[in-house]
């Protein structure tokens, strides 16, 4: 945008010196060699400012990778069968005592 506005305020300034016409004695006009090598040089200017490449810088865009899938296997619950039952053990001093033995399968 600045290179467009200093290019035209260049050619605004540059216009004048052209539409300007030096008119020597008894309206006759004059012509000085070096008319034409100031709004030449501002034509050069803009166009080398026009013609420039401009550098663009872009940003590289942001990916998001998924987060990872996760299956998780339900735990398997084996029930076991347990029996119990109960005895009667006698001690050889004569003692009964009751002992409960359980197995699982």
């Amino acid at each position: 945008m600045k290179r467009l506005i200093t290019a035209v305020a260049l050619v605004a300034l540059s216009v004048p010196a052209m539409a300007q016409h030096y008119h020597g004695p008894h309206g006759v006009p004059f012509v000085r060699a070096g008319n034409w090598v100031g709004p030449a040089l501002i034509g050069g200017v803009v166009g080398y400012a026009l013609a420039q490449p401009r550098v663009v810088y872009a940003q590289p865009p942001v990916v998001y990778a998924p987060p990872p899938v996760v299956y998780q296997q339900a735990p398997v619950i084996v029930q076991q069968q347990q029996w119990c039952e109960t005895r009667v053990i006698n001690d050889q001093n004569g003692v009964q005592r009751t002992a409960q033995v359980c197995w699982y399968q």
